[in-house]
């Protein structure tokens, strides 16, 4: 799939992909069925692999933690709120909540992204 390919395509050029030598990246192949029901949107396919960056203060100093953790998890709602709208099928089927999943790495980020989506409702 063009997700596998990109993530092949990021790790494999890297000489320590993840910051540990004891953890090696070994590319793999999709096995599923996923190019038989893409993801679109408006009709269109998203890219694979999107990356987002933060945006520093208005006086050019990076962005503290908190400000940080309460900008990425704004967008990450804003982006399920927009996948939600109705223009996002996988296949022919609209998305739904139970197609998305946000991974993080603690109870309590899951606590902030949980409290971002009920803001938006």
């Amino acid at each position: 799939t063009p997700l596998v390919g990109a993530v092949n395509a990021l790790f494999a050029g890297a000489e320590n992909p993840f910051a540990d030598p004891g953890i090696a990246f070994h590319p793999v192949t999709a096995a599923g069925r996923a190019e038989e029901t893409p993801l679109r949107i408006g009709g269109e396919r998203p890219a694979p692999l999107v990356f987002w960056f933060l945006e520093r203060d208005e006086d050019g100093k990076p962005v503290g933690k908190t400000e940080a953790r309460t900008r990425v998890v704004r967008a990450v709602a804003s982006e399920i709120v927009a996948l939600l709208d109705g223009r996002a099928v996988i296949g022919a089927k609209p998305v739904t909540p139970g197609n998305i999943a946000v991974l993080v790495s603690s109870h309590a980020e899951a606590s902030h992204v949980e409290a971002a989506l009920r803001a938006v409702n």
